[in-house]
């Protein structure tokens, strides 16, 4: 039996099917075929309701989610699963350098959200500050707290560096 999920991409387009066969993944789009040899898998990393799969240059979208009737999105969520993990299993052999990744993004969001609270208290030390008539204290105590910002931003490229 070949493995086989199917989603709507989008309510205009037909109906998108993936078939494994052999170490081969399958696209068919209507009349369209595309074909994508596991053993060229470099990356398959799951992002938010998906997955991508790279290999390359070419990139490979799949959706957990589909179009069904009335323009609603359909959960085949379970569908989706069951084949990925059998695209996974096939991959891990026809291509053992492939690099996984989940949806957690380590330590490089939680700085993110850091960066982004440091952001609003210096804004919001400012408003409160000019409020009460002490403009020059809150613009040396926000002056300092953009300057840990600033160091929060340079550490970025070094977390999303250690993730890959």
């Amino acid at each position: 039996m070949i493995p086989r999920y199917s989603a709507r991409l989008s309510p205009l387009q037909a109906e998108t099917q993936w078939s494994l066969e052999g170490q081969v993944l399958v696209q068919k789009r209507g009349g369209r075929e595309q074909r994508f040899d596991l053993a060229r898998l470099k990356a398959l990393r799951a992002a938010g309701g998906g997955v991508i799969l790279t290999f390359g240059l070419p990139r490979l979208t799949i959706p957990a989610q589909s179009y069904g009737e009335a323009l609603r999105p359909v959960d085949q969520s379970e569908h989706f699963h069951a084949f990925m993990v059998e695209v996974a299993r096939v991959a891990a052999v026809a291509s053992p350098n492939v690099v996984t990744q989940g949806t957690s993004r380590g330590p490089t969001e939680a700085l993110v959200w850091i960066i982004g609270l440091i952001g609003g208290g210096a804004l919001a030390l400012l408003v409160i500050s000019a409020s009460v008539g002490a403009w020059p204290l809150g613009l040396a105590l926000s002056a300092r707290m953009i300057f840990v910002m600033i160091l929060a931003f340079a550490v970025l490229p070094w977390l999303r560096r250690s993730a890959r």
